[in-house]
């Protein structure tokens, strides 16, 4: 998870946040902001750095790029995950419904709870909860504690005696006997998907769960598909960076480009966050502004080699970007990502980079054309997952790629990855990242359940 998120945030193109939009936080902001916190190593903005007249063909000799054997893995999409998406679009922060036929609380039912624990009559630290969801019967707490709470009344008090196992994480807890001063403050049952439901939260548009559900799939199966695409493009692209020989240094400039970019896309999150930077890096990516910036350089070296592959594969093989295609990816972004002018595009995205990212789409897409491509569906299962990672392997043509090469292309791998991330999935998993940070931390409020090995 960690990782993923990394590679979300480092890539080079800022048009796939939010907040790189005029409408929110600008990236001279950003830079300013970065300069700011002592964090900006460049000298010069990375939108303000010219590389066009970079010539590839004197930095990089090419070499196999043609007959690339990739293999394209399709997830497979089970029910569970069409049922699991479903409800969280339908339910939403809704997940249950209070039980209004009874009472007294059963097996099954959720039930929030205010909870005290006491040992030798004083509350001890992380005892202590005014609203907590419990699943009764899920085992979460230690022995005895679900078993307490059923039949109780809503809003009945009751005081349960319990003894912390012995092999209990927290020393000053394991083995001793505590009291637990309960209180029932809802009886909830998991929310029922309902054809009724689904016609209310989609304004009629759908009558039936059945027909959402086919909805559902249908979104799924084609994101699916196209992350498949995604990553097949990038595995080509690895193999053309790693066959490539690279007869001169990177150019500074290009190098400083890619570096500018990454943390005005870095910094642009934060903000959009309301943190800092280096909070953002430590808290939120989960690692050291040391780490940050060496993922930077390792980063920018790969996505520069990348670019200078991409141009001269397309110098050799005469693709160019038309200006209709320009004018094609501009409406598409504008579209997606809320620009009402063409102007106030232009102005916040570096078109440099723009059309270098419509270049390599063409050139991904030509390598495509020209590779012996295996398909396979995979059930995410381990094994099936390291077999394709092994077919990918065997897809480079050339014997003669360098150690330092191969691990570089991984670092472009990964990179590259964030390009295939969309709003609606930085929404989603932020989302699930939010609902996680909850569940740990009602897990660390409460000694009452039972660490588990």
């Amino acid at each position: 998870m960690k990782r993923l998120l990394i590679l979300s945030l480092l890539g080079v193109m800022l048009l796939s946040m939010p907040g790189c939009s005029s409408q929110n936080t600008g990236s001279d902001q950003a830079a300013k902001s970065t300069e700011t916190e002592g964090e900006n190593k460049s000298d010069e903005k990375g939108d303000n750095i010219d590389t066009s007249d970079i010539v590839p063909e004197e930095i990089v000799e090419l070499g196999e790029y043609k007959g690339l054997k990739v293999t394209r893995v399709v997830q497979k999409l089970s029910d569970e995950d069409v049922e699991a998406q479903v409800k969280d679009e339908i339910l939403g922060q809704n997940p249950y419904e209070e039980v209004t036929d009874r009472k007294d609380v059963q097996k099954g039912d959720i039930v929030n709870i205010a909870f005290v624990g006491l040992l030798n009559g004083e509350a001890f630290e992380g005892g202590t909860a005014d609203s907590y969801d419990l699943e009764i019967g899920s085992n979460t707490f230690i022995p005895g504690f679900e078993d307490g709470v059923i039949g109780m009344k809503l809003g009945e008090s009751k005081d349960i005696p319990l003894t912390f196992p012995e092999d209990y994480g927290a020393a000053e807890l394991a083995g001793k006997d505590v009291i637990f001063q309960v209180t029932v403050n809802k009886i909830q049952k998991k929310a029922e998907l309902t054809d009724e439901l689904v016609k209310k939260n989609t304004n009629g548009e759908f009558s039936t769960v059945a027909d959402y559900s086919k909805k559902v799939r249908e979104e799924l199966e084609k994101s699916n598909e196209e992350y498949a695409d995604s990553s097949m493009y990038m595995d080509l692209m690895d193999m053309a960076v790693k066959n490539a020989k690279f007869i001169s240094d990177v150019p500074s400039s290009l190098l400083n480009k890619k570096k500018e970019t990454m943390r005005n896309n870095a910094l642009s999150y934060a903000e959009a966050y309301g943190v800092t930077l280096d909070e953002f890096v430590t808290t939120t990516m989960g690692t050291t502004m040391e780490d940050f910036e060496s993922n930077i350089e390792d980063y920018s070296l790969q996505g520069s080699k990348e670019v200078l592959v991409v141009r001269a594969i397309a110098n050799a093989e005469d693709l160019n970007v038309t200006d209709e295609e320009i004018e094609e990816g501009i409406n598409t972004y504008m579209t997606s990502y809320g620009y009402k002018t063409k102007e106030e595009f232009t102005e916040s995205v570096d078109m440099e980079e723009f059309k270098d990212y419509i270049l390599e789409s063409k050139v991904q897409k030509f390598l495509a054309d020209n590779a012996e491509i295996t398909e396979k569906v995979a059930d995410g299962s381990e094994s099936d997952m390291a077999a394709v990672a092994e077919s990918t392997e065997e897809g480079s043509t050339d014997p003669k790629s360098e150690t330092e090469d191969s691990k570089e292309a991984e670092n472009s791998k990964e990179e590259d990855s964030s390009k295939e991330v969309e709003n609606n999935k930085e929404e989603d998993k932020t989302k699930e990242a939010d609902k996680t940070k909850e569940a740990e931390s009602s897990k660390e409020e409460s000694p009452a359940k039972e660490v588990k090995e």
